[in-house]
């Protein structure tokens, strides 16, 4: 079983670094940090590499995970995993009977994710496939996991479970699927409604190049502001998303730069709707 290390809560923040804003329709004051902390970097130890590629930069193996094709062996096995089982439930390994010759890397492992602060004794856990390479190489605080080679010749596939504690175990959903594909456009529409002529903007640009667009934050923000007040709920559930997003990201010990500018640009556009209450 693995623990990444706490991290608290947004609003617990010292109250110096914080703007206190008015919650639209009665909702209760929020003391909101200006700010997501954003902590220095860490490389991934490589004792956590498997051992195969150890030799190669942890900075080279994450930025090429997207290229390795990496995702048809999630899919191979996708119908053979329950999205989600009670922790009771969930076994040490799942064993996957395979067909024939195959052209992509299966995964290595499963990972059940599961609430740091669980509301239950026996919580429902998401259940994961996962490449041992794809966690290792962009997880610094993830701690180093057995390995476990597949026999090319066996017609059945053994996944090791890793029992993992998350902040936020939707959040995570949202991280397995950057380590896989670096798609930083994705990652802004699971954490708030963004236009879908924004997204193309975005998916048509480098990151630098897109969060520098002028007034690109400004009609994202724009559009947020609209909809938290249409309905205050959803705005509620943007800060919720971000923060559960931050708080995993951070946990987990992940330092892509890209992928934190894109959060600090998220949570600018959720903070600029506050200014106007």
């Amino acid at each position: 079983m693995f623990q990444v290390p706490s991290h608290p809560t947004t609003f617990d923040a010292p109250q110096h670094h914080h703007q206190h804003a008015r919650s639209p329709s009665g909702l209760p004051t929020l003391n909101i940090p200006r700010t997501l902390a954003r902590p220095g970097f860490v490389e991934v130890p490589t004792d956590n590499i498997p051992a195969e590629v150890a030799h190669v930069p942890a900075s080279y193996l994450r930025e090429n995970v997207p290229k390795m094709n990496l995702s048809a062996g999630l899919k191979a096995v996708a119908g053979a995993i329950p999205e989600r089982l009670l922790k009771s439930q969930v076994p040490a390994s799942f064993s996957i009977p395979l067909r024939g010759a195959v052209a992509f890397q299966y995964p290595t492992h499963v990972v059940a994710a599961y609430p740091a602060k669980p509301t239950s004794h026996n919580p429902e856990v998401m259940l994961l496939p996962v490449h041992h390479l794809a966690l290792a190489a962009h997880c610094a605080s993830v701690p180093a996991i057995p390995s476990a080679p597949h026999d090319p010749r066996s017609t059945v596939l053994q996944l090791p479970v890793i029992m993992l504690s998350v902040p936020s175990v939707p959040a995570f959903k949202v991280v397995h699927d950057y380590m896989y594909h670096h798609r930083l456009d994705r990652v802004l529409s699971s954490l708030m409604p963004v236009p879908e002529d924004i997204i193309q903007s975005i998916r048509r640009q480098t990151t630098g190049e897109a969060l520098a667009t002028r007034g690109l934050l400004k009609q994202i923000s724009t559009h947020v502001c609209a909809m938290g007040r249409a309905n205050p709920t959803n705005l509620m559930g943007n800060v919720s998303h971000v923060t559960e997003f931050w708080q995993d990201v951070v946990a987990l010990g992940i330092h892509d730069p890209d992928l934190w500018s894109m959060l600090e640009f998220a949570w600018d556009a959720v903070c600029d709707f506050f200014k106007y209450l």
